[in-house]
């Protein structure tokens, strides 16, 4: 058996243990990798972690929050699982499933704040999360009592 030398592990190795490499000498043959194919796994594997499986609702928030799906279950289960403003339950359903409360976040600084009913979310949005806007909205609400 025809044997060559790793560079990476310093082994004897048998020709079958590397693999041939983009490199083609005249006669057409293709080289042999200098590293044998366990130590190049090693160092795929160090480069490349495993991924960890997610979600798509883990991907979802991640992608918009920056937000784990059980950082997400940690807040909500903080707020006992309702509206951070009007502390109540989401009522709104989507394809005849009740929505999650949303991630309210500032527009200003990308910080997350809390989780919305989608009524409280809007509204905020509508008053253009302006805490003046919304004072100003409460004290005409109040101005008709």
């Amino acid at each position: 058996m025809i044997t060559r030398k790793c560079k990476q592990c310093k082994q004897e190795k048998v020709f079958s243990e590397f693999s041939r490499c983009g490199y083609i000498h005249k006669n057409g043959q293709r080289s042999l990798r200098t590293i044998c194919n366990q130590c190049r796994r090693e160092n795929y594997q160090k480069i490349h972690p495993p991924v960890i499986p997610q979600t798509e609702k883990d991907r979802q928030l991640r992608a918009a929050f920056g937000v784990t799906e059980q950082e997400y279950l940690d807040l909500l289960s903080k707020q006992n699982g309702v509206c951070a403003i009007c502390k109540q339950p989401e009522i709104v359903k989507r394809l005849g499933k009740l929505k999650a409360l949303a991630v309210d976040h500032s527009h200003k600084t990308d910080k997350n704040r809390g989780l919305l009913c989608q009524r409280c979310n809007i509204a905020i949005g509508l008053l253009q999360d302006s805490p003046e806007l919304l004072i100003t909205a409460a004290q005409y609400l109040k101005s008709f009592e």
